[in-house]
């Protein structure tokens, strides 16, 4: 578990024009507290999600091609302090990021978190993307243990992180 790690993902998508990215954060038995992060409480630090794309097939080589900007954020949890809507700006003041309530829960749940970019994204034969997570708190190991990355070309992408973690285990959404 070193300190300040990044991920960096690679992955090929065929769905065209992509209106959100979610990320969910699981928690697992092997891991400390059994939470979704790696640090002692079962917590962790994403100080930054970052998406590069390319096209996967030669028809789409002339459009353009680069890095996703987010306009907007939402999670069903965050630490007082550590709102995922830090992941959309830079700070003088060093990394700023998302990290959950470490409070332990007798039935596990997990938290998710969705960003919505500035255009929708995606390349009709295919993209080809590059996937960077980054733990960049300083002195402390906090990186993600266990996660899944979903996209979705949902008109409305917010609405399955509207439903707070806590609540979601007793609400019948089915």
């Amino acid at each position: 578990n070193p300190q300040a790690d990044t991920y960096t993902l690679t992955a090929r998508t065929d769905l065209p024009s992509i209106t959100g990215v979610r990320i969910e954060v699981i928690q697992d038995p092997s891991l400390p507290q059994h939470g979704p992060g790696r640090d002692p409480e079962g917590n962790f630090f994403l100080s930054a999600l970052e998406i590069e794309t390319a096209p996967a097939d030669k028809a789409d080589a002339a459009k353009p091609s680069g890095k996703v900007a987010f306009k907007e954020a939402i999670a069903d949890e965050e630490q007082s302090g550590y709102g995922i809507k830090n992941l959309l700006k830079a700070s003088e003041e060093g990394p700023k990021g998302w990290a959950i309530e470490p409070a332990p829960s007798s039935k596990p749940f997990t938290r998710q978190a969705v960003l919505i970019p500035d255009k929708p994204f995606g390349f009709e034969h295919g993209t080809l993307l590059t996937i960077r997570l980054k733990h960049e708190m300083r002195h402390a190991s906090r990186n993600l243990g266990r996660f899944r990355l979903s996209l979705t070309s949902s008109a409305d992408p917010k609405f399955i992180a509207q439903i707070p973690a806590r609540v979601r285990p007793f609400v019948d959404i089915s």
